[in-house]
Formats: structure tokens, sequence, C-alpha cells
């Protein structure tokens, strides 16, 4: 796959998960906190995660982990 490939298929992902869930992600990268998952999630499967538990602003690794480990028990 070329280079030009890989960067159509980023921003599609992107524009689809905006489009799902209506929010203004820009990068790849964003997604990296786990949270977006979690709300992707909670969107096919309605009170399978407890969302309130999800944290929103998380900016480090211990965040990221926390939102993860709430998406595996969900699993």
């Amino acid at each position: 796959m070329s280079v030009q490939g890989c960067a159509n298929s980023r921003f599609a992902i992107i524009n689809w998960i905006n489009d799902t869930l209506l929010l203004p992600l820009t990068k790849i990268e964003e997604l990296g906190a786990g949270n977006v998952y979690c709300q992707l999630l909670d969107a096919g499967y309605p009170d399978r995660i407890p969302i309130h538990k999800v944290k929103w602003d998380a900016k480090l690794e211990v965040d990221f982990l926390h939102n993860f480990k709430i998406l595996q028990n969900s699993f």
C-alpha cells in the first residue's frame, strides 16, 4: 500500500468517526486516549459501557489505561 493510500485510510476513519459521533477530530492520534472507542461502543451497544466512568479529558498514560480497561471489561 502506498503512503497516499494510508493517508486516505486515516482520513476515511476520522471522517466516519466524526460523522457517527458528531465529533471534531482532526488527527488519528486523538483516538489514543480510548474515550472515543468507549463512545463508539456505547453508540452501538447502549448501557454496555459505564460511560460516566470514562475520563474524557485524559492526558496521561494512566488515564488512557483507565479508559482502555473500561473498554476491555465491557467486551
